[in-house]
């Protein structure tokens, strides 16, 4: 763990040159204060067990989650938009035991019986600027594939 005021230090000198030189980064990290800072007008992923479950501009992620998984990261974390959202359980699945179906379904408070626990959600468009990989939004498509 490195101090607070170290830690403030680099993400202000990454954050500069990142401004300076226009280069990307690929930022992993639980805490999405953090991610937001680096991808400031930007777009954001987020991944549980290995896989993007949510992704489109930064700012529409954090102040309008989808994906359960997302809205318990932003209620866990220190952010103005945090709701209080919880997960059921604490115990996150092994990479080598993934559950059938939607690899949250054991921990979301929405999961829904049947699908949740047999089928794998796909990552689809709920916008042309947002994707979400939850049964929540897989509902029928319209023209465009937007659901």
């Amino acid at each position: 763990m490195i101090d607070t005021s170290l830690k403030i230090s680099l993400l202000d000198t990454l954050k500069r040159i990142q401004d300076e030189f226009g280069v990307a980064y690929l930022y992993i990290t639980h805490d999405l204060a953090l991610g937001r800072y680096f991808a400031q007008e930007q777009r954001l992923a987020v991944m549980y067990l290995g896989q993007i479950i949510e992704t489109g501009p930064t700012e529409a992620v954090i102040s309008a989650p989808k994906h359960p998984y997302t809205r318990a990261l932003i209620s866990a974390g220190d952010m103005e938009e945090r709701v209080e959202y919880d997960l059921i359980g604490v115990e996150i699945p092994s990479f080598h035991e993934i559950p059938r179906g939607c690899p949250l379904s054991p921990r979301c408070p929405e999961a829904m019986k049947g699908i949740c626990y047999s089928v794998e959600p796909e990552l689809l468009p709920t916008s042309p600027d947002r994707a979400v990989a939850c049964h929540l939004y897989s509902g029928p498509r319209e023209k465009n594939g937007v659901r």
